[in-house]
This record gives structure tokens, C-alpha cells and sequence, in this order.
């Protein structure tokens, strides 16, 4: 087992600033297990900033592949106690093209990175990619913005790669604040999505409601930013 692989078998996390180690989590520790933890971070010093910077450089070569690459993902399948995660190459990508097999050499490589950085990937990567809690998100969330949050999941999930190809993000699309709604919050909380009628997407990728009022039809568009 490698000095990386020890340290998050003991649920820390690192990070490589320069040549230097930042660990964090030792507080979950005793105080037995953090001096080891530090004692071996320290002694292995060169070689986990070494993996750590191969681990990062691997991880940023994959997101390149997954982004030109639309068949290839990374799906989490959970954060916690530890993320569990994998590289899901769907029907219609060659399983031994060069760069299927590419992605999956990055991907061993990445495996620490991706560890370290699992709740930032998993959020900004692809909406679908993980499923966030809805009614426990927000104190801030109202029964009536879940409400909104389902009807909106329900439609933008079949349309996630082209809102994706437009420029949305995951924030911008099922994003939470700790400011008051909607500063800071996704589309997906918007009141509109109580509405009767469903928007519709444009070639523009804008998400645009047709609403009857007594004054005729109004018109509200949402664009990425």
C-alpha cells in the first residue's frame, strides 16, 4: 500500500501546494493516529507530492478526453463515508478505441485526484451524474420549491447534454445558496416550473416558458451564464 493510499484509508484528505502537503481531516483522528499520519507525510513527502501532481495532470487530461468524448463518463456513485466512482463507456463507443483505451489508462492514474476532488467533480460535471438530496439541500428549501425541483429534474434530465452543450453547468442548474432564494440558486428551484405548461429549449440552448396571461402570452427566458 502506498503512503497515499494509507493516509486515506485513515478518511484524510491531501493536497499538493508547491512542494508541500497539506492534510486535512486529522481531527476524525486520535491523537496516536494524526502524529502517524503526520510522521508518514512527512517522511514520504517527496513521493506523495509526486503522485499527488501525476494524479492531477492524469485527471485534467481525462476531463479533456470526457469533454470531446461524450460516450465516456465519470459517474459517482456515492460521497460518502468514502466516494465511490467509475469510468462508464456507453453502447455506442468503441470499447478498444484508442481513446476508450486512453480514458482508461488516465483513469487509474487519476483514481487519488479524482478521491480528493470527488463533491466539486460530481456537482460541476454533468447534472445526472449524481443524485443530490432534494428536502435536506436547504434549510431554505420551501415545500414548494421541491416541488418545483422534481418537475424541473423531470425535464431536464432528457435534455442534459444538449443544456450542457449550450453552456449550463450543474450550479446553474440544480445549484443551492445559503442567500435567500433565487440569489445564488439553480434553475431547477424557479417558481416557473409550477407552472401549466412546460418550457421548451431553443437552438440558442435558452429555456423559455410560454405563459397565457390576461394580457396574452408572456414570455420568460432563462440562459446560461
Amino acid at each position: 500500500m502506498s503512503a497515499i493510499q494509507a493516509l486515506i484509508s485513515m478518511g484524510l484528505t491531501l493536497q499538493a501546494d508547491g512542494d508541500r502537503i497539506i492534510v486535512s481531516g486529522l481531527n476524525s483522528c486520535t491523537a496516536g493516529e494524526a502524529e502517524y499520519a503526520l510522521r508518514l507525510a512527512k517522511a514520504k513527502k517527496d513521493e506523495i507530492v509526486q503522485e499527488l501532481l501525476s494524479s492531477s495532470k492524469a485527471l485534467e487530461e481525462l476531463l479533456n478526453i470526457m469533454h470531446h468524448t461524450p460516450g465516456i463518463t465519470l459517474f459517482f456513485h456515492s460521497l460518502k463515508p468514502v466516494p465511490t466512482f467509475s469510468l462508464q463507456i456507453n453502447e455506442q463507443t468503441q470499447p478498444n478505441s484508442v481513446v476508450v483505451l486512453k480514458a482508461n489508462s488516465l483513469f487509474l492514474k487519476a483514481t487519488d485526484a479524482i478521491h480528493f476532488n470527488a463533491e466539486k467533480l460530481a456537482r460541476d460535471l454533468r447534472p445526472s451524474m449524481f443524485e443530490w438530496p432534494v428536502s435536506a439541500t436547504h434549510k431554505r428549501a420551501t415545500a414548494q420549491m421541491i416541488h418545483c425541483y422534481k418537475r424541473a429534474k423531470q425535464w431536464i434530465e432528457p435534455h442534459r447534454q444538449d443544456l450542457i452543450n449550450a453552456g449550463w453547468n450543474h450550479a446553474q442548474l440544480y445549484g443551492t445558496s445559503k442567500m435567500h432564494p433565487p440569489f445564488g440558486w439553480g434553475i431547477a428551484w424557479s417558481p416557473l416550473w409550477g407552472s401549466a405548461s412546460a418550457p421548451f429549449l431553443t437552438l440558442e440552448g435558452f429555456i423559455e416558458w410560454k405563459i397565457q396571461t390576461t394580457n396574452g402570452v408572456s414570455i420568460q427566458t432563462m440562459r446560461p451564464k
